[in-house]
């Protein structure tokens, strides 16, 4: 099972990014 700090690497972000950013980030790789 992946780590869940694995995700927020492929989405290359940190951690402790807002969930805003998240979204940012998730949408620009989608």
């Amino acid at each position: 099972m992946a780590n869940v700090a694995d995700h927020y690497d492929i989405l290359g972000v940190s951690p402790s990014v807002s969930e805003n950013e998240l979204n940012k980030a998730y949408r620009k790789l989608a």
